[in-house]
């Protein structure tokens, strides 16, 4: 089934906010909310990539058995580990977790090679232009007012991509 040019581009759009909803994320952590906002993005992206890749189909080329056999080793040697060392419930979501992020980043670009027909490379150079844009403005928002949290004492200014992790 063919895409069409626009539901690509929606799709691909979409993702390209990840940098908004990470800073967001950060910044409700730094303020002392618990918040799974950018984990519930990251499902609703992993899901609606899903749905756009197997709603194209699959031609069954070198490059389209590679990813599957890729996505389909990664999450079954999951539940193998997970039944072999007998992993309880916090250990398998976390998994789960790390499990959509991965299959998330290997998605992205078996969407595009499915779509490549449909997108133009001045609306590539758009998006990542767009892309940029969110993380230079995440890091110096932060530092130009004076919040967030830094990597490195006096260097290595992060703002909030990296709230969750260092707040741990």
């Amino acid at each position: 089934m063919v895409l069409s040019k626009k539901a690509v581009q929606i799709t691909l759009l979409f993702i390209c906010f990840f940098p908004v909803i990470d800073w967001l994320n950060g910044f409700f952590i730094y303020l002392g909310f618990s918040s799974s906002i950018g984990s519930m993005y990251r499902l609703a992206c992993f899901f609606l990539l899903l749905f756009m890749i197997i709603r194209k189909g699959f031609y069954f080329r070198s490059y389209d058995v590679f990813t599957i056999l890729l996505f389909c080793s990664i999450w079954l040697l999951s539940l193998a580990q997970t039944i072999t060392l007998g992993n309880d419930q916090s250990s398998l979501a976390y998994d789960l977790s790390n499990l959509v992020k991965l299959s998330f980043w290997i998605g992205i670009p078996y969407f595009v090679y499915q779509n490549k027909e449909q997108i133009t490379a001045s609306f590539f150079e758009r998006l990542f232009m767009m892309i940029s844009s969110f993380f230079v403005s995440g890091l110096l928002v932060p530092y130009l007012l004076g919040i967030g949290k830094s990597t490195y004492v006096g260097a290595g200014f992060k703002g909030f991509f990296l709230q969750r992790m260092i707040q741990q």
